[in-house]
């Protein structure tokens, strides 16, 4: 199970390296980036339609740990999401991807572990 979080903890270490490697003042700009205010509720709303999919889904197989199969589908929502917006988006730092794009996966994982007990009870 520690495997899983690997992925994150190696965006983080790339992040720590790069911000640690750039300039004082240039590392609020490469954790900020210049859409940071709109990157994490871009990826939340591009995850409405594959998260209506999935819970419609899940719901078919009828799961007995409701929490987890919601935010199990909330996070496979948002990183459907995810994925589609960074094709778009301009920003390219590490630091970005680690703070920005995390926070914008974790909001529908959130929101499925929030009602996972409401809407997949069968």
């Amino acid at each position: 199970w520690g495997l899983l979080g690997l992925p994150l903890l190696l965006v983080w270490l790339g992040a720590a390296i790069s911000l640690l490697g750039a300039p004082v003042d240039a590392r609020a700009d490469l954790l900020l980036g210049r859409t940071w205010r709109t990157c994490p509720l871009n990826i939340t709303l591009l995850s409405v339609p594959t998260f209506i999919a999935m819970f419609w889904a899940l719901r078919g197989l009828a799961p007995t740990r409701l929490r987890q199969a919601g935010a199990a589908g909330g996070m496979l929502a948002g990183a459907t999401a995810t994925l589609a917006y960074c094709l778009h988006c301009p920003e390219m730092a590490v630091p970005f991807w680690g703070l920005w794009y995390v926070l914008g996966l974790l909001v529908p994982t959130a929101v499925g572990a929030a009602l996972g007990p409401r809407l997949l009870r069968w």
